[in-house]
């Protein structure tokens, strides 16, 4: 389950990537929200990841629809968590290919 953190960073990546907000503005916004994570804590690896893609971007080594590129995939966990897990022994929607 995600952290509110996490999902108020994905809320804003969303938005981001939407052209909703500014890439400054998204910034500001993350160095506020995620100053204080502790490392190890529930929303360190996400928010280490998107200040290595903000590095990358700030020092030039990423354009900006690279950094766009490389935070789609934090975007995409947040679907991935969104989605109701089977219950353990549940039968499968897939079929199997093995028919």
């Amino acid at each position: 389950m995600q952290s509110k953190l996490e999902m108020e960073i994905r809320d804003h990546l969303v938005r981001y990537l939407h052209g909703e907000s500014g890439l400054s503005s998204f910034e500001e916004w993350f160095v506020a929200a995620s100053w204080a994570v502790a490392p190890g804590g529930p929303a360190a690896d996400l928010v280490g990841g998107v200040e290595l893609a903000l590095a990358e971007h700030s020092s030039g080594h990423a354009s900006e629809k690279t950094l766009r590129s490389l935070l789609r995939p934090f975007v995409a966990a947040r679907q991935d968590d969104e989605r109701p897990k089977p219950a353990a022994g549940a039968p499968s929607r897939h079929k199997s290919s093995t028919t």
